[in-house]
């Protein structure tokens, strides 16, 4: 479930737009994810650009450009890893009614009633797919807590 200001505030508004390039900044912080219930992530400095490239009418091309880091926790000593972002995703918009034919999970279809989209689980699911299987302090050259290990070392000897 996704909070209604989170979803106003990552609107965008694609009727009216000339034919052509058009860019939008979003910030993605700790209020982006405090807004989606149940996020995995829960802390962010990420700086989001979108390019929305409207072909024609019905079609848009839409790249979106990630650059800054993820908060998350160690699997082993729960310390904090900031892990860097440097990435990019494209996807096609098409307005128009659902085409089975051409199903593709970079590919959504929008009703031509809808003169905007908000981006929010996009964004969402991009970040999520950034993360790794296996979150460790080694993965940003930094030695997990030894006290922690310690600890978790004799709770299973016990």
């Amino acid at each position: 479930m996704l909070n209604k200001t989170l979803e106003k505030k990552y609107e965008v508004k694609f009727t009216g737009l000339a034919v052509g390039k058009h860019s939008f900044a979003f910030q993605i912080d700790k209020s982006f994810f405090s807004g989606i219930e149940n996020a995995l992530i829960e802390e962010a400095d990420v700086m989001l650009d979108l390019c929305l490239e409207k072909q024609n009418e019905h079609l848009f091309l839409l790249n979106f450009k990630f650059t800054g880091n993820l908060l998350l926790e160690c699997d082993r000593c729960l310390n904090k890893i900031e892990f860097n972002l440097n990435q990019k995703y494209d996807m096609v918009m098409k307005i128009g009614n659902f085409d089975h034919k051409t199903e593709s999970e970079d590919i959504i279809f929008i009703s031509p009633f809808v003169s905007k989209i908000s981006i929010v689980t996009y964004v969402n699911d991009f970040l999520l797919m950034q993360i790794p299987l296996k979150i460790t302090c080694d993965m940003v050259d930094k030695e997990c807590d030894k006290v922690m290990i310690d600890r978790l070392n004799n709770l299973s000897n016990k």
